[in-house]
């Protein structure tokens, strides 16, 4: 953009420079003004400025419309130059497959919990993830007929009215391999997958333990302590899929159980911090505390401790424990890794309009992890009429730490979206309200040292983004 203005000015100044009755005060010679009388004076002009003097009207009417001209020029290059700033890469999907034909039409509006669409980084009733075993999964709670507001204390109950229907697609071709739809409840319904190719299903106040041939293997009932309005259950898994969290939140105190999630049994069960965001990992837990920009980490069997990062966090949104090791921080604008020895391992900014979203997804190894970039539309004097605008996912390795893929998410999601990256970090699948898109991501072979961050003065700068063909 600087570019192309200091070449308009540059245009313009030769142009109006061969004007022959055009000249500057500087080069005045060349006027000349009736009676003979030299060149005025210049007064409150800096040695280096030079002031344009017209002589006729016809020649000041020849100059202002090379002036026009030369305006529109670069009127339309920048408009051209920011549309496709903001366009983003245009990476081609590998393929895209329409869940309009899996009764996704019949989908009912999903629940809005605590003002926020997604809960600990996750939406309600809908995801999509990439199994090494299944390929591309992706799920999502219809309506079937007319269900009555009754208490049941079955699953399976006939009269249950919502169906998770769960879809499996070959990773490659997109073609279909498998569907299944199980019974659920209106509210939290989603699906997670171990370390075992096992499904973790929850389903309102329900947890199942599935088989690969989703036969069932355990089940539990997730009862309130008491009778709150607050009382809720809330679980997360961690990116190697080898544990399960399941935080039990209300007003007369929050308890995390550690589980197996190979068989759903209780490890250890302990108090902590009434928190809403917290992570997991094979020996770690977390817990942050967005109002104070706080985290607090508790290996196995220790105490907990407070993370203070080596630069100040500029906000605390669902970290996430991508390892034993390493926490990923995406808040406002900031995307932060960092050691749980307080260590700054990098640091990077989205664009000035954009904000980032609690949506994170993390190979099983804990080398690339994906997140969420959006821009907001609407909202003057009405908070309630803000819209999702453009949004972007972006790809990092940490092993490079650096940004390696980034893609524009098309069309703008209205409703349902979510993404997942493959266990290898090589595809990801992104899912828009009814279509499915997988991507493939280009490997990085470069060498860490040199590429990706460094660290100067006490801050990261960034090494200029790969671009995804």
């Amino acid at each position: 953009m600087f570019w192309w203005s200091m070449r308009f000015l540059q245009l313009l100044a030769f142009q109006l420079g061969n004007e022959p009755d055009v000249s500057s005060f500087g080069y005045c010679e060349p006027l000349c003004f009736s009676g003979g009388n030299a060149c005025p004076s210049v007064r409150g002009l800096h040695p280096g400025q030079h002031n344009l003097v017209i002589r006729n009207s016809k020649v000041m009417k020849r100059a202002w419309s090379r002036v026009l001209v030369n305006c529109s020029v670069l009127v339309v290059l920048c408009i051209g130059a920011d549309s496709k700033k903001s366009s983003g890469s245009e990476v081609p999907p590998l393929w895209i497959a329409d869940l309009n034909q899996f009764s996704y039409a019949s989908r009912p509006e999903p629940h809005y919990i605590g003002g926020r669409p997604y809960i600990g980084g996750k939406f309600i009733d809908i995801g999509v993830a990439i199994t090494a075993l299944d390929g591309v999964v992706c799920y999502f709670v219809t309506r079937e007929g007319v269900g009555q507001l009754v208490q049941r204390e079955r699953l399976d109950d006939p009269a249950t009215s919502r169906k998770l229907n769960i879809i499996f697609f070959d990773p490659e071709s997109g073609a279909l391999k498998f569907r299944k739809q199980l019974p659920t409840r209106s509210g939290f319904s989603s699906v997670l997958i171990n370390d075992k190719g096992n499904f973790i299903l929850r389903a309102g106040d329900f947890l199942r333990l599935y088989g690969r041939d989703f036969v069932v293997l355990k089940e539990r009932k997730l009862d309130a302590t008491q009778q709150y309005i607050m009382d809720e259950w809330q679980m997360r898994l961690s990116a190697s899929g080898m544990s399960l969290l399941l935080n039990h939140y209300s007003p007369s105190g929050t308890y995390d159980e550690i589980l197996d999630s190979s068989s759903l049994g209780t490890i250890s069960t302990l108090k902590v911090p009434g928190l809403r965001d917290f992570s997991i990992s094979e020996r770690v837990i977390l817990h942050a505390d967005r109002d104070h920009k706080k985290v607090f980490v508790r290996s196995s069997g220790g105490q907990w401790q407070t993370l203070v990062p080596q630069l100040p966090l500029s906000c605390v949104s669902n970290p996430v424990l991508i390892d034993d090791h390493r926490i990923v921080n995406a808040c406002g604008r900031e995307v932060v890794l960092l050691g749980l020895d307080s260590n700054l391992l990098m640091r990077d900014e989205v664009d000035k309009k954009e904000n980032l979203e609690d949506l994170v997804s993390v190979t099983p190894d804990g080398r690339f992890f994906a997140l969420s970039a959006m821009q907001t539309k609407g909202g003057f004097m009405d908070y309630t009429s803000i819209k999702r605008g453009r949004t972007r996912i972006l790809v990092y390795d940490t092993t490079l730490r650096k940004r390696i893929f980034s893609v524009q998410v098309d069309p703008i999601p209205k409703k349902d979206y979510d993404f997942a990256l493959a266990p290898d970090g090589g595809k990801l699948a992104v899912m828009i309200d009814s279509q499915l898109k997988v991507y493939a991501i280009q490997p990085q072979n470069k060498v860490p040292g040199s590429e990706g961050f460094d660290l100067k003065n006490g801050t990261l700068h960034r090494q200029p983004e790969t671009v995804a063909p």
